[in-house]
């Protein structure tokens, strides 16, 4: 056979299809051209071939008999089904409910439906129960699975993971709510006694209950039949006053496909798109709306939310006028398939646009959510996190510089977290930690501290603080967050403000620009056990303002109920400072008049004062260098204090460019001061608070 006839014998055949879904295309009983982008060789079910009007008057009860119909024999023929151009619906609530694996298609936003509820969903078996746990990580579960091989399951725990019962996988504080850790996963042998799985478990599977187990004794799996690869494809969905369920709610589906879809839903009561108990689902290249009558307050419906799914995301999506544009949750008081968080869900390169109370937001009880390269404009808080392992990364967002939070860590989002690459311009603080919700003591006990990264931000114009570490659980001991590598400018407030019981905070590289009258670069409060301050500039401050600031001269931990005594040692730790400031510190020197005052060339403190029933050593570093024109100077200062809060030893060491450092440096009996131009040595052998008495050894 000839290449070319060879070529024509392997070209697939044509579809055998019902040739009612063959005649030509209708629109409002007018005989049209096929549109453009059907020109591509495939054949479709037209559903005004099976009776669909889509005249905008036409009663929507005909409509929906037409589009089932009409589906039914798509996936008959294993065809997409196309909605041409029209108006189907005349504002009553209707429902198709879309079959698995099915292509729905149409014009774009030429193609709309008025006040339809579509549905995407699966289906589960019972609930079969683990016949023994099964560790975090584990590639078999103790079940019956004959005939299960290559089935999908959804397995669910009996500890609630809100819960102290969880340990060190807690991943909120509303036991009360009553979701169980839970996840999908694919058999990859069934065997009589066991499944064997494609991969690791997520989670640890108990079956001994907990405190809060709420009646569950085992953890069970249940066998999952997906509404599997199906997609929506450029269809408008107007929801009008009285659609109150979702416009597209997707339930137990796999692989849905969400594009070039317009929500336009005015007074919507629900979410626009939801998918729930879904796996590996997404809207991409979609326009989102939610309640625009009352722009932006007022707002009661989320335009995209994820509750409880796994692997799902919306990309490249414009999302606006909603509450939360773009909501991460999960499900609370399921007493059916047990609730159980959304795992690894997010935005990447999303726009929300005036939505009421975030643009993008995610919840406790969920697990390693994230937006990337997003974007927030007219939103009171642009993107909120309270989820454990989650990341916001290179997103930008402009606010008000009179209210609001660029960016709000809070709740779990303390742990495995990371906030970096952003740029936040005007907002009330451009970023803040924050800490409202008790229930957290165990876990703090169980993990370490410094687990939540804040790096490399751009933060501008606040009208307060640039990073803001704010608790109001004063009750707690909290871990503290790294503040690294960030750029902030021109805030009215501090540029970083550390508030107290943020115990373990490093604060290092950071650049910090413009600060006003009365403002400091960093600044913190009184009651921290551990604060690590190094390698810090800061420049453009105001004559009245300060490099760093500290709460008082005697008040770095005066609390003694939440820090008793001997409970461990206690540090603050002032590395390399550089700054132009006229008054590089305040309030963390412990005694002016034993110590320098700032000079050209270099000055010296004590970091702030330990309470009397503190730790029986504390120990504390102390150093800034000050840049004044060519000028470099440094000091450093170590002390040991006893329990009373006495000096045990002291000893400051200068540095200086100055060729003697007589009639340049103060200090006291023991001070060393080095020349960093010919490197000789000085020590101080006479003279408290002057500068004389330097003598070479």
């Amino acid at each position: 056979m000839s290449g070319l006839l060879k070529q024509i014998a392997e070209l697939p055949r044509l579809a055998v299809i019902d040739p009612a879904a063959l005649v030509p295309f209708q629109l409002d009983g007018v005989t049209s051209a096929a549109p453009a982008s059907l020109f591509t060789g495939r054949s479709v079910v037209n559903v005004k071939s099976y009776g669909a009007v889509g005249n905008g008057v036409a009663p929507a009860e005909k409509e929906a008999q037409a589009f089932a119909s009409a589906a039914a024999a798509a996936v008959a023929a294993k065809l997409p089904l196309y909605v041409p151009a029209g108006t189907y619906g005349d504002g009553n609530n209707w429902t198709f409910a879309v079959p698995s694996g099915l292509t729905v298609e149409g014009d774009g936003d030429a193609s709309t439906l008025v006040n339809c509820y579509l549905t995407v969903s699966g289906t589960t078996g019972a609930e079969i129960p683990f016949t023994a746990p099964a560790v975090k990580g584990a590639t078999s579960i103790s079940i019956p699975a004959t005939g299960l091989t290559g089935a999908w399951l959804r397995i669910a725990s009996c500890i609630n993971m809100q819960s102290t019962d969880a340990g060190r996988d807690q991943l909120g504080h509303a036991p009360f709510n009553y979701g169980f850790f839970a996840e999908f996963t694919q058999v990859k042998q069934g065997n009589l006694a066991t499944a064997d799985l494609l991969g690791g478990t997520t989670w640890a599977y108990s079956n001994t209950p907990g405190s809060q187990s709420n009646g569950f004794t085992t953890s069970a799996a249940r066998v999952v039949a997906f509404n599997e690869g199906t997609t929506i494809r450029k269809l408008k969905l107007l929801g009008k006053n009285s659609l109150q369920n979702q416009s597209i709610s997707a339930t137990f589906a796999k692989g849905l496909i969400v594009d070039e879809v317009t929500v336009d839903a005015n007074d919507l009561t629900n979410q626009n798109i939801r998918f729930l108990y879904c796996l590996d689902c997404h809207v991409v290249n979609s326009r989102i709306g939610g309640r625009k009558t009352s722009v932006p307050s007022g707002s009661t419906a989320n335009p995209v939310e994820f509750m409880s799914s796994q692997a799902c995301t919306a990309e490249n999506c414009t999302i606006y006028n909603g509450n939360q544009g773009l909501d991460i949750d999960c499900v609370s008081g399921d007493s059916v398939y047990r609730g159980g968080p959304s795992m690894f869900c997010g935005a990447i390169n999303c726009r929300a646009i005036g939505n009421a109370t975030e643009g993008f937001t995610s919840h406790w009880g969920c697990f390693g959510s994230f937006f990337d390269t997003c974007t927030v404009v007219g939103s009171p808080r642009g993107i909120r996190i309270r989820d454990r392992g989650s990341r916001v990364t290179n997103c930008r967002m402009t606010g008000d510089s009179a209210a609001g939070i660029g960016i709000l860590i809070d709740d779990a989002a303390w742990w495995d977290t990371e906030v970096s690459g952003n740029v936040i311009v005007g907002y009330q603080y451009n970023i803040q930690v924050s800490h409202s919700s008790p229930g957290y003591t165990t876990l703090q006990g169980l993990l370490a501290c410094g687990s939540l990264l804040v790096s490399s931000n751009t933060c501008r114009d606040a009208g307060d603080h640039g990073i803001y570490l704010n608790a109001s659980d004063t009750a707690a001991t909290l871990c503290g967050p790294r503040v690294t590598d960030n750029e902030i400018s021109n805030p009215t407030g501090d540029g970083i403000r550390v508030n107290s019981y943020f115990n373990g905070t490093v604060i290092d590289r950071n650049r910090i620009n413009s600060i006003a009258s009365g403002m400091s670069a960093v600044r913190w409060g009184a009651n921290i056990k551990r604060l690590h301050v190094d390698r810090t500039h800061a420049y453009g401050i105001d004559a009245a303002g300060f490099a760093l600031r500290g709460f008082s001269t005697s008040s770095f931990m005066t609390d003694a109920a939440t820090f008793p005594a001997g409970e461990s040692e206690a540090q603050l730790y002032v590395g390399e400072v550089y700054t132009d400031a006229a008054v590089p510190f305040q309030s963390i020197i412990r005694d002016v008049a034993a110590y320098a005052a700032p000079k050209r060339h270099g000055f010296g403190g004590f970091t702030s004062g330990m309470s009397n029933t503190g730790p029986t050593a504390e120990r504390q570093t102390f150093g800034i260098y000050q840049r004044v024109g060519s000028s470099i100077g440094q000091t450093l200062l170590a002390d040991t204090r006893d329990a009373a809060n006495n000096f045990v030893t002291h000893q400051m060491v200068m540095r200086t460019s100055a060729a003697d450092p007589n009639s340049v440096l103060t200090g006291a009996v023991g001070d060393i001061a080095v020349s960093t131009n010919t490197g000789a040595v000085w020590r101080k052998t006479s003279g408290t608070n002057t500068n004389t008495g330097w003598v070479t050894p």
